[in-house]
C-alpha cells in the first residue's frame, strides 16, 4: 500500500513576469483585481476563441483549481472548435455498482473509528506570539482512521437504482408466473 505523506498547496504568488499587460494589450478585459475576466461557466473571455483559467483568472489559488480550470477549458475549446454550444447540461455520472457502507468499527480502546477526528490546533495563547502553523497534521493513526470514514455521497443514487432494478426483476418474475399459471388452467 502506498501512503501519501505530503500535500502540496501551489499558489501563484508572483512569477516575476507581468502576464496581464500583454493580455490587456491584446484587448482582453481585465478585472479590478488585475485578473482576466471570463464567463464563469465557459472560461471564455471577451475575445472570440480565447479562454482563460487558473491563477490568471482566480488570482492565487490551489493547483487543484488550476487543473480543474484547464480540464474545463479543454472541453470548452473543443466545443468552440466544433461549433457546438459551449453551455450544455452536464451528464450525470453515477457509480455503476453499489458498495455497502463500512460498518461502525471500534479500536482496541473501544473508540468509534467512524467518528471524525478533530484537527489538532496550537493553543491560542501560543499562536498570539508567532506566525507558526495553527493546525497541526494528523498522526499516521488518525490519518488512517479518517481515510476509513467514507461519506458515501453516492448512496442516495446507487441504492435507489438497485432497489428499482430489484423491484423490476420481481415484477417480471411475478408476471411470468401468472402467465404460466393462466396457461395451465383449463378453459
Amino acid at each position: 500500500m502506498f501512503w501519501k505523506t505530503n500535500v502540496i498547496v501551489a499558489i501563484g504568488e508572483d512569477s516575476g513576469v507581468d502576464a496581464v499587460s500583454p493580455v490587456r494589450a491584446g484587448g482582453i478585459e481585465i478585472t479590478a483585481w488585475n485578473t482576466v475576466r471570463t464567463d464563469a461557466a465557459t472560461l471564455r473571455t471577451n475575445k472570440a476563441g480565447v479562454f482563460a483559467g487558473g491563477d490568471l483568472v482566480r488570482g492565487p489559488n490551489t493547483v487543484v483549481d488550476a487543473i480543474a480550470d484547464g480540464k474545463r477549458a479543454a472541453v470548452m475549446i473543443e466545443r468552440y472548435l466544433k461549433g457546438t454550444p459551449l453551455k450544455q447540461p452536464a451528464d450525470a455520472r453515477l457509480p455503476e455498482k453499489y458498495i455497502a457502507p463500512v460498518e461502525r468499527k471500534t479500536d482496541e480502546e473501544g473508540d468509534d473509528l467512524t467518528v471524525r477526528s478533530e484537527t489538532p490546533r496550537a493553543p491560542a495563547e501560543w499562536r498570539k506570539r508567532n506566525f507558526a502553523e495553527v493546525e497541526v497534521a494528523f498522526s499516521v493513526e488518525e490519518a488512517v482512521r479518517e481515510s476509513c470514514r467514507c461519506l458515501r455521497c453516492d448512496l442516495e443514487f446507487t441504492g435507489r437504482k438497485e432497489e428499482e432494478d430489484e423491484a423490476e426483476k420481481t415484477e417480471v418474475a411475478v408476471n411470468e408466473k401468472q402467465k404460466s399459471e393462466t396457461r395451465r388452467q383449463p378453459a
